[in-house]
């Protein structure tokens, strides 16, 4: 959108939003360590479905494994963001 070139970054900034407060802890374990978890207690359950495809915990594992090969590949290092 043209119009928003000449905006300020102040303008532009995403509004903040409070987020609510958990009274449970927040998990010290990464996200993949539950889909490991997963994938190894029932491989051939549905993990996930979509309008166009279903996955298996393995299969969404073996997915996941092949991107974070690909991004080591591209240099990626640990406590890098990635977008």
């Amino acid at each position: 959108r043209p119009q928003l070139w000449h905006e300020t970054q102040d303008v532009l900034a995403l509004p903040t939003v409070s987020a609510p407060v958990t009274q449970a802890p927040a998990p010290t374990a990464l996200l993949h360590h539950g889909l490991l978890r997963q994938a190894a207690l029932t491989p051939q359950e549905t993990a996930l479905i979509s309008p166009i495809r279903e996955l298996t915990y393995r299969q969404l594992s073996t997915a996941a494994d092949h991107v974070a090969r690909a991004l080591l590949a591209l240099g990626v290092q640990h406590g890098d963001r990635v977008a």
